[in-house]
């Protein structure tokens, strides 16, 4: 039996947080034509969700380009190796990123 009233604590990915010498925001906060590298997918995404998002290429150190965005707060696309994708605004909130200047 599953236990859904106790939910893991996890650390919000914003712009004030940083990681390494630059600043990290999440992915869905990319401007549409900007680009970033990928830093760390957040502790709260876990299981089959990990392992998708990692398969489709979102791992450290890969760049990624946020192209468009659907109306009305629907997936967002981005290109990643060659690939565009879309990611629901609540995926795209579990990547950490660093902006590239």
């Amino acid at each position: 039996m599953f236990n859904f009233s106790k939910r893991p604590s996890f650390r919000v990915i914003d712009e004030r947080s940083d990681i390494g010498a630059g600043r990290a925001r999440s992915l869905d906060a990319l401007r549409p034509g900007s680009a970033a590298r990928i830093v760390e997918l957040s502790p709260m995404c876990r299981g089959f969700e990990r392992k998708r998002m990692m398969d489709l290429g979102l791992v450290p150190g890969s760049i990624v380009e946020r192209a468009e965005q659907a109306p009305f707060g629907g997936p967002i696309a981005f290109r990643l190796r060659g690939v565009t994708m879309a990611l629901r605004p609540s995926q795209a909130n579990l990547v950490a990123v660093e902006e590239l200047r």
